[in-house]
């Protein structure tokens, strides 16, 4: 059994590897972002915010709108607010993955920690 510093172990992947691995988060973001945004408009629906389809467009503009929404209660709020930060985390990953999908040779042979390993699930 290993009893040493996890943080200082390399894995060598290639570039295709990290890839396949990107593309697999990638995918496993797209379901969780359908879900919230899913669960977004059900929560709009509940609410009654006024003009939701094109607060939808903009998560924004939609928080704008449920915090000035005199009908939308305090806890409505705040699982809105919630939902909303953690779809803009996730787009914010999914854009960082596909710029390492994208730009990755997939010749190039990398020297992962053990940190990028456990994220990108090898």
């Amino acid at each position: 059994m290993y009893h040493g510093e996890f943080d200082q172990l390399r894995f060598s992947k290639t570039g295709a590897e990290v890839k396949e691995q990107a593309r697999k988060k990638i995918a496993k973001l797209d379901k969780r972002l359908a879900e919230r945004r899913a669960f977004l408009t059900e929560l709009v629906a509940e609410a009654k915010v006024d003009n939701a389809v094109d607060a939808l467009i903009d998560l924004d503009a939609l928080l704008q709108t449920a915090r000035q929404s005199a009908k939308m209660p305090a806890e409505a709020r705040s699982r809105l607010q919630s939902v909303v930060d953690k779809i803009a985390e996730e787009r914010k990953e999914k854009k960082l993955l596909q710029l390492v999908e994208r730009n990755l040779s997939d010749e190039t042979t990398f020297d992962l920690k053990f940190p990028a390993l456990r994220y990108f699930e090898f």
